[in-house]
């Protein structure tokens, strides 16, 4: 009897932690949240970025095989917790810049807005210089057409001073 005795706190003692780490485990597991990532979780990533592959087409749309393992890695890294942003970074150091959409980089963003501003801008002063010059143009070659006419000496001085007090 002493015999089992001996033996059953002998194994007592080995079960003890080996049945404590597995109710620990299972508590772990149990208070885990499960991340469902959709489709449209994915493609709301993968619309910011293009395939290297093909040229401007942007990820969520592109069939080729490299995409739909960007895609899967979206997936996953969104499963584990990343945000979009580190998603973003992630490919853009594995990748480089070119595979997003828009440029992450302050500078580069910066240029990629304020260009099609300055842009614009240079096309407006241009366009009303030009113009501005046409009709001066017009208004010479009008002068210039009247002077060559013969007219009387007295009916040119009032037009040259009419045209003077303009």
């Amino acid at each position: 009897m002493r015999k089992w005795a001996s033996i059953f706190r002998r194994g007592a003692i080995y079960c003890a932690p080996t049945i404590m780490i597995l109710l620990l485990a299972a508590m772990i597991v149990q208070t885990q949240e499960v991340r469902v990532i959709t489709d449209d979780d994915v493609n709301a990533v993968a619309k910011q970025m293009f395939c290297l592959e093909c040229e401007n087409i942007p990820l969520d749309v592109c069939g080729t095989q490299a995409c739909i393992q960007w895609r899967a890695e979206i997936r996953r890294q969104l499963q584990a917790g990343s945000t979009p942003e580190e998603v973003f970074e992630y490919f853009r150091v594995n990748h480089g810049e070119h595979a997003l959409a828009v440029p992450r980089d302050p500078l580069l963003w910066g240029l990629t807005n304020v260009t099609l501003w300055v842009m614009g801008a240079l096309a407006l002063i241009l366009a009303i210089a030009f113009i501005v010059q046409r009709s001066r143009a017009s208004r010479t070659q009008a002068v210039t057409a009247i002077a060559t006419v013969d007219l009387p000496a007295d009916y040119l001085k009032q037009l040259e001073q009419d045209i003077a007090n303009r």
